[in-house]
């Protein structure tokens, strides 16, 4: 289950909406690469030993406008985004919104293919 036209993630979703690419998580001198190694040496580097990492996915179902709520709430970065529109600019935000997601819409239910990385450690 993937959208068409965005990579099937969360943040790719509304970069897709707003029409911009998805802005940085951390500056680029404390950010880290979104991998099973990158994860692993970040811990590594704050001092744990013995770290394993791994991905995980699983689809997410909720409510079909439960992101657009979150987002509208003020809740992550694309809260703050929301909350800095126009009503004009938020109701077209809004329509992007839901016609992207419409593809992910299954059984009433909004599907969406989620991934993590978990990661373990002991202290030295």
């Amino acid at each position: 289950m993937s959208g068409a036209g965005w990579g099937g993630d969360v943040a790719t979703l509304w970069a897709a909406a707003i029409d911009a690419p998805p802005g940085p998580r951390l500056p680029a001198h404390l950010d880290f690469a979104r991998t099973e190694t990158g994860l692993r040496d970040l811990l590594a580097g704050a001092g744990l030993v013995d770290v394993t990492a791994r991905g995980v996915t699983w689809t997410h179902r909720a409510a079909v406008d439960s992101m657009w709520r979150g987002a509208e709430a003020g809740i992550g970065g694309i809260g703050t985004v929301v909350s800095a529109l126009a009503a004009a600019d938020r109701e077209r935000l809004r329509t992007e919104h839901d016609r992207l997601v419409e593809d992910l819409v299954h059984d009433g239910r909004l599907c969406l293919r989620t991934r993590a990385l978990l990661a373990v450690g002991t202290r030295a």
